[in-house]
């Protein structure tokens, strides 16, 4: 093939992938077009049903809601083939992934296994999870820790044989308790409860400061996220 047969062949290359962007809203994956592109995929943790909307355990969903309309990211489509709800999004030369697994709480895994399949995509995977041990109106990102207790966060594990991957840990739990010895109710009722209104103002109020951890996460990585936020 000659040179000039080459260069031909390279811009109709780039323009049928231009064509797919602009036109189609399909993120192509082409060198010569996104030479530092990076994919995440976010997911928030929590259980399927208008039942369960605004319970603690589903403090995940809501953060990615939230989310999803900063990054003015399109409407959730469900997906089949991972049983999840997915959102997209581009932001800061970044493919932004959203995903709500449908499949509940304990079996989150079988979700989340379609989206990674190598270790970069271990790498730039974020899980969103309520946490009882932090009070609410509190967050802390945490790696390659252990599941706490939290049913979903086993699933993960099991699912991808790591414990490798970026956590968002939420806080939920009453200011004025760290663990759940103090609780009246039984854990599972507690997280499966709906948020106060106290609560939810609390959780709505550090919305902000969680959108602009991710954006730090995106551009200087994790260790200075972790520096500047897990106080």
């Amino acid at each position: 093939m000659t040179r000039k047969k080459q260069s031909k062949n390279k811009t109709a290359y780039a323009v049928l992938f231009f064509y797919r962007y602009k036109i189609l809203n399909v993120v192509p994956s082409c060198p010569l077009i996104y030479t530092n592109y990076m994919n995440w995929n976010i997911v928030g943790l929590g259980n399927p049903g208008s039942e369960y909307k605004n319970t603690r355990h589903n403090t995940g969903f809501l953060v990615l809601d939230y989310l999803r309309e900063r990054w003015l990211c399109t409407d959730w489509k469900k997906k089949i083939f991972s049983n999840a709800s997915v959102s997209q999004s581009e932001t800061d030369g970044n493919q932004i992934t959203l995903i709500k697994p449908e499949t509940f709480m304990n079996l989150s895994g079988r979700a989340v296994i379609k989206y990674v399949k190598t270790k970069d995509d271990l790498s730039r995977l974020v899980v969103v999870q309520d946490d009882v041990h932090l009070p609410i109106g509190t967050f802390k990102f945490s790696f390659g820790r252990g599941d706490g207790g939290h049913n979903g966060i086993t699933s993960l594990h099991q699912a991808l044989k790591s414990k490798d991957f970026i956590r968002l840990r939420v806080g939920v739990a009453p200011q004025t308790a760290t663990d759940n010895q103090g609780y009246k109710i039984k854990l599972d009722d507690f997280v499966l409860g709906k948020f106060t209104a106290e609560e939810k103002l609390l959780l709505n109020k550090q919305m902000p400061q969680i959108l602009e951890a991710f954006n730090l996460l995106f551009t200087k990585g994790l260790s200075e996220t972790m520096e500047k936020y897990n106080k």
